[in-house]
């Protein structure tokens, strides 16, 4: 029943409350208590856990294997394209890229090389210089998806997505859809994937929306939150009833009257819509921080530890606590309503 309900609230919506997620909830949780006059010590919010902080750059780069090509096999190689692009690598701009510039330089190295060797094989070229370059070639492949991690999970833009150095998404800001992000997202998995590099101002774009905003950050600091109120009402309410029922007899009383139009205006009116919010972008971007990841199933320990105590499927995650949270609030509802025949859906004893 629980769960019904559960996907029932979920999928209602209804108007907005408050403009901050703190007005909202401290609305939502003085209401509650009004009617019941829930313990006050059971509703101080307690010391929250902090947030997994996403791992630093230094923690998660891996490290690139460097071009092992001498001045005289460079000078030899002016009749490929390559060595154009192994002087803008060795540039004083070329040696500041991006961690995205790097992996275009990485994957235009593999496929110059390609053509290179093609090229110098046909003139019997020097054999020195085509051994030379299949030895690189062969170090660059092997890094490829190093530097495919670096520009993705280890790049400055996914610093900026998961950090938590901002508030919670707002129920304003939660209204707003994030179609933006998840192309984005979509678009640089698969262009991760390609055996040519992609054009680099489409491929920047990407990282452009990608770091413009927090977002992963402010839905976890907004799982946070919701999880910390729903679960200290939910063991404020459980004790008040359990110290008096609130329906003795199954039917409705003034008081139950009263907690059922809270219910109805405050919960399904203007926090469950936001939590329904939440937990759809969260959803939804989680799905492509796990399909992405998929391509990295040798990923950095501090990614794992860090991706195991936020996203993950399992306690003691971020994303689990607040499955857990909502559930459970669900549940006290379920119960508090059904025992006074006040459940949504049934009509109320006369």
């Amino acid at each position: 029943m629980a769960a019904s309900l559960l996907l029932v609230f979920l999928a209602l919506g209804g108007c907005q409350g408050k403009d901050s997620l703190d007005s909202l909830l401290n609305n939502y949780q003085g209401r509650v208590s009004s009617v019941l006059d829930l313990k006050a010590d059971l509703l101080r919010p307690s010391d929250q856990d902090a947030l997994s902080r996403y791992p630093t750059q230094r923690q998660l780069e891996q490290p690139l294997t460097p071009l092992q090509i001498d001045l005289l096999e460079f000078l030899q190689l002016s009749r490929c394209d390559l060595q154009r692009l192994i002087g803008e690598r060795n540039s004083s701009l070329g040696k500041v890229m991006a961690h995205s510039q790097q992996l275009l330089y990485h994957r235009r190295f593999i496929l110059l090389t390609h053509e290179c060797l093609r090229f110098l094989t046909d003139l019997n070229d020097s054999e020195a210089l085509v051994r030379a370059l299949e030895l690189a070639l062969a170090e660059k492949q092997k890094d490829l998806p190093a530097a495919q991690w670096n520009a993705s999970f280890g790049s400055r833009e996914f610093q900026q997505l998961f950090s938590t150095a901002t508030p919670a998404l707002s129920p304003i800001e939660a209204t707003r859809g994030q179609a933006q992000l998840l192309q984005a997202m979509t678009a640089l998995r698969k262009a991760l994937t390609l055996s040519t590099p992609p054009e680099g101002g489409e491929f920047e774009a990407h990282y452009a929306i990608i770091g413009s905003d927090k977002q992963a950050g402010r839905l976890l600091q907004a799982q946070a939150q919701l999880s910390e109120t729903l679960n200290r009402m939910t063991l404020a309410v459980d004790e008040r009833l359990a110290r008096r029922h609130l329906c003795l007899t199954g039917a409705p009383t003034p008081e139950a009257r009263s907690l059922q139009q809270v219910f109805l205006k405050f919960y399904i009116g203007e926090v469950q819509p936001y939590i329904a919010q939440v937990h759809r972008h969260s959803k939804e971007l989680r799905q492509e921080l796990i399909s992405l990841r998929a391509l990295f199933p040798g990923a950095r320990e501090a990614f794992d530890h860090y991706w195991h105590g936020t996203w993950g499927e399992q306690p003691p995650s971020t994303w689990s606590r607040f499955n857990a949270a909502i559930a459970a609030h669900t549940q006290m509802w379920q119960s508090l309503l059904s025992d006074c025949g006040l459940s949504p859906g049934n009509p109320a004893p006369s």
